[in-house]
């Protein structure tokens, strides 16, 4: 309540904050642990004597998936944008999340029901007190395609899910971004788009980063940041970097449509 957040769907802003959550899950998870050891269960007497529910623990529990890894210093590496099949689907409790947000989303892309029909309109309000079940980038795109589908921007066709529908937004919305980046500083866009939705490891020092910056066009450089080439190659380095790992790209375009 202090950071202002609704529905825990996203992270607080500052580190203070977020370390003191961290701390706080681990010990309500050890909790749990014990307690389900000894018979909890979400659904018994003693369950629903709680003063929260599974829901709003799966929650927390895509928010302590949002904290940046703590290690190696720096940013912290987010998690990869083409990794929601596995995340959704690997462990059995994010499978359960991901067909209840699916049986929602179903409601609302029948092709037999009006955009303004009050089951539509409950389904996405639902939608919508639920998306701190998804991770922070997944959930930027569905807010974004929820958004279109009540403004008429967006006329689902009942043929794709809410997870195809967010692969297509975060794919165009990358590539359109990276166009953009690539086109600034003459970069090969190709192989942008590839270390940005591939990378691993530490970006700053990787082959495939020193390939795309020997390609860059000298005269942009300084353009661009003015003074002697060695500082612009040294700050378009900083830039590049946190453009990948900060997850530049992932920042939804208003202009975004299907």
């Amino acid at each position: 309540d202090r950071a202002g957040i609704v529905n825990f769907d996203r992270l607080p802003k500052e580190d203070a904050d977020r370390q003191m959550f961290r701390k706080l899950f681990h010990r309500l998870k050890s909790t749990f642990r014990a307690a389900m050891l000894q018979g909890l269960r979400w659904t018994n007497e003693q369950g629903k004597k709680l003063e929260f529910g599974e829901t709003e623990y799966r929650i927390l529990t895509a928010r302590y998936e949002d904290l940046p890894s703590v290690k190696g210093g720096g940013r912290g590496t987010q998690r990869l944008p083409f990794s929601m099949d596995t995340d959704l689907s690997t462990m059995e409790i994010d499978k359960v999340d991901y067909d209840y947000l699916e049986a929602r989303f179903r409601i609302v892309t029948m092709k037999d029901i009006s955009r303004r029909d009050e089951k539509v309109e409950d389904a996405i309000r639902e939608l919508e007190s639920k998306m701190g079940l998804l991770t922070e980038i997944p959930q930027r795109y569905a807010r974004r395609i929820l958004a279109d589908i009540k403004n008429g921007v967006l006329v689902p066709d009942g043929t794709k899910s809410l997870m195809q529908y967010i692969r297509e937004y975060q794919e165009r919305n990358i590539r359109e971004s990276i166009h953009e980046f690539a086109e600034e500083f003459l970069l090969d866009e190709d192989k942008l788009y590839n270390l940005y939705t591939n990378h691993d490891g530490d970006v700053a020092n990787s082959l495939k980063l020193k390939k795309i910056e020997d390609t860059v066009d000298d005269s942009r450089l300084i353009s661009h940041y003015g003074g002697r080439l060695f500082g612009a190659r040294v700050k378009f380095h900083r830039d590049i970097v946190n453009y990948i790992e900060g997850r530049e790209a992932d920042t939804p375009r208003e202009d975004s449509d299907a």
